[in-house]
C-alpha cells in the first residue's frame, strides 16, 4: 500500500493569517497581556489542528487507506 502523506501548511497558515485579523479588530479594551493572549492563540490552534487531523484520519478509515 502506497503511503499517502497529508500537509497540512495551507491551512496553518491561513489560521495564523485569521488570528492575525482577529487581533488586529480587537478591541483594546479587550486585549489581555501578550503572554496570555498567546497562549490563548496556541490553545485555538491546538483544538483546531487536532480536529482537522480526527477529521483526515476518520476520512482515511472509511476508505479503508488507514
Amino acid at each position: 500500500m502506497a503511503e499517502i502523506k497529508h500537509s497540512l501548511d495551507p491551512v496553518r497558515e491561513a489560521l495564523r493569517e485569521f488570528e492575525e485579523a482577529v487581533r488586529r479588530s480587537a478591541p483594546k479594551i479587550l486585549k489581555s497581556s501578550k503572554v496570555m493572549e498567546r497562549q490563548e492563540v496556541d490553545r485555538a490552534r491546538t483544538r483546531v489542528m487536532d480536529a482537522i487531523m480526527e477529521l483526515v484520519r476518520t476520512t482515511l478509515r472509511e476508505k479503508g487507506v488507514a
